[in-house]
Order: structure tokens, then C-alpha cells, then sequence
């Protein structure tokens, strides 16, 4: 799953978002997100929490909560709890708490 997720991002630079949240547009065209609950959770920068049955991705800084059943990935910083029932990824720097069922990855590239 996650390599289907990698390759739309890549192809198409669209995110899918098969869920529910508040959002609100920011003046430099970030969109913070204080709750995104559903199915597949994809969001540009999370201020809050984020619920996904499968797979919960955050595209820039994270700062509070995310559960996902299957994937959570965050693209950026991380600033609270990821919780992934079969894996976590964190593609910069992580300051709070990390936990899967298989495995958790921290790439420090940013």
C-alpha cells in the first residue's frame, strides 16, 4: 500500500483525502487541518488529530495526533503521537512518540 501511495503522489501530485475534517486555508496557501477522519486521511499540514482505517498521510508539519490501521506517513516534522497498526514513516524529524505493530521508520533528510 504504501508503494501505491508513493507512486500516485509522484505521477500526479494529487492527494486523495477520503474523509471528513475542519480545515481552514492560511495566507501563504497552506491548508491547516485541526480534524480528518475517514477511510484514507491526507492532508497538507495537521494542527490537531487525524483518523484513518487505512492509510493517514500528512504532507508537511504534524503537531498532535494520528492514528492510522494500516500506514501513517508524514512527509515533514512530527510534534506528538503517531500510532500505525502495521507501520510508521516519518520522512524528517520526529520529537514525541512513534509506534506500530511491525515496523517504524525515521528518515532525518530534512
Amino acid at each position: 500500500m504504501l508503494c501505491l501511495v508513493a507512486s500516485s503522489r509522484a505521477q500526479s501530485r494529487h492527494y486523495h483525502n477520503v474523509a471528513v475534517g475542519i480545515q481552514r486555508p492560511t495566507s501563504d496557501s497552506l491548508r491547516y487541518s485541526y480534524l480528518n477522519v475517514g477511510l484514507l486521511g491526507n492532508v497538507d499540514t495537521l494542527r490537531g488529530f487525524q483518523a484513518a482505517a487505512f492509510t493517514s498521510v500528512v504532507n508537511r508539519d504534524m503537531r498532535g495526533m494520528q492514528i492510522a490501521g494500516w500506514a501513517a506517513i508524514n512527509r515533514n516534522r512530527v510534534y506528538g503521537v503517531s500510532l500505525g497498526g502495521l507501520m510508521n514513516a516519518v520522512d524528517g524529524r520526529l520529537y514525541g512518540v512513534q509506534l506500530a505493530g511491525v515496523a517504524n521508520i525515521e528518515i532525518k533528510g530534512r
